[in-house]
């Protein structure tokens, strides 16, 4: 690969855990362009699409030194004229057992080749335009210490137009950091993808047995003691920790709550209000290791008071 791209990225954003980013620009396309390729990777992953169509996902899990990217025939889906690339990157922050915590950063690189021979560009640089998606909450609670984050999503926030219309009002978005030219620090090398693409083949259902609505999780928080205890601290590995947790809930009428948490590496008490908590396993949790906290809250202030000292790989309550 003659790589001409930079690795991009929000600056104020770099270090963000579970925070989802949308990165597009908008290019033209001559007539006579008879081949185009696009190979694109990303720290943590990437979604793509051009002019609105999907084209996939990745990257597969990667060393650093030996970074995956994967290459796609653009050929059929390029229009003369006007046309958008967007890419949602999206950014652990953490340490998995699969992926090991780096910067966030988006590569991207569209080869065109026209009827003569001559090759033409697109390629992530300061000139591509950035946004937060806040369709994204980003205060959901990690899978497990294996995977990463939750995902939720809501469509009513997803910004208007932005994976297809070249004329998008982008004001309100800002301009990509250059982080450094592809081979840069910690994506020293960059390897093809050397296994095939899921199918990702549509299935559907044989019959619908029943219909109804689904209520949406709006009453289900998650609370990551690592900022707070440990923020330097984002690798996977199981850590010691001796630490403390109180705060206040407020609440309007009489509640009941459930507090799970993911791993039994937590053996100290919670108090409610000044009444220790009864904790029982979770035996249908992962691997029936987490436990289960049920207590109620009076109307007004409670306040709630957690001894975290244990041993963690995942450090979620949610």
């Amino acid at each position: 690969m003659d790589w001409k791209a930079k690795w991009i990225w929000h600056e104020a954003r770099g270090g963000a855990q579970n925070y989802y980013l949308c990165a597009r620009k908008v290019f033209n396309v001559q007539e006579n362009i008879k081949k185009a390729d696009l190979h694109i990777t990303a720290d943590s992953r990437y979604v793509v699409w051009i002019n609105d169509k999907r084209i996939g996902q990745g990257p597969i899990r990667s060393w650093p030194f030996a970074y995956h990217y994967d290459s796609y025939d653009l050929s059929h889906l390029l229009k003369p004229g006007e046309n958008v690339i967007a890419v949602l990157g999206m950014h652990y922050g953490v340490g998995t057992f699969q992926y090991l915590p780096n910067p966030g950063g988006i590569l991207a690189q569209i080869e065109m080749e026209d009827v003569d021979g001559e090759k033409h560009y697109v390629c992530t640089d300061r000139s591509w335009k950035l946004m937060h998606n806040p369709a994204y909450d980003s205060r959901t609670p990690r899978i497990c210490c294996q995977q990463a984050w939750v995902e939720h999503y809501n469509a009513n926030y997803d910004p208007e137009g932005w994976k297809d219309d070249p004329e998008l009002d982008n004001s309100c978005w800002y301009e990509a950091k250059e982080i450094g030219p592809a081979g840069c620090e910690p994506w020293t090398n960059l390897v093809p993808r050397p296994i095939p693409f899921l199918t990702e083949e549509p299935m559907y259902p044989v019959s619908v047995i029943r219909s109804r609505l689904v209520k949406p999780p709006e009453q289900i928080w998650a609370l990551n003691l690592r900022p707070n205890l440990m923020p330097h601290d984002i690798q996977a590995n199981r850590m010691p920790l001796c630490g403390f947790l109180a705060t206040t809930v407020k609440v309007n009428e009489k509640q009941k709550v459930t507090l799970k948490q993911q791993t039994s590496g937590v053996r100290g008490r919670l108090r409610v209000n000044g009444v220790d908590v009864q904790k029982t396993g979770d035996y249908q949790s992962r691997w029936a290791g987490g436990t289960n906290g049920t207590f109620e809250l009076e109307p007004g202030e409670n306040l709630l008071l957690w001894n975290v000292t244990g041993n963690y790989h995942e450090w979620s309550i949610s």
